[in-house]
């Protein structure tokens, strides 16, 4: 079943295709800046907050537990 076709009305596109058109994004390209940016997003992430999982709950009405359970 196509769901892209369900939804767009068009064909999904090859992965060929659509790896060509991104690799051609200026963000995608090897360059100085891009490797540093990387890098430096790369060094952050640990020292990035987590999801808040008890406010997500919270805002969506989530009957999910977020504390671990024992069996």
């Amino acid at each position: 079943m196509d769901d892209v076709l369900k939804v767009t009305g068009q064909p999904a596109e090859d992965f060929e295709v659509t790896a060509r058109r991104y690799a051609t994004l200026p963000k995608a390209q090897r360059t100085l800046a891009n490797g540093v940016r990387a890098w430096f997003d790369f060094m952050r992430t640990p020292l990035s907050p987590g999801y808040n999982t008890r406010a997500t709950n919270g805002r969506w009405d989530s009957k999910v537990s977020v504390l671990p359970t024992t069996r």
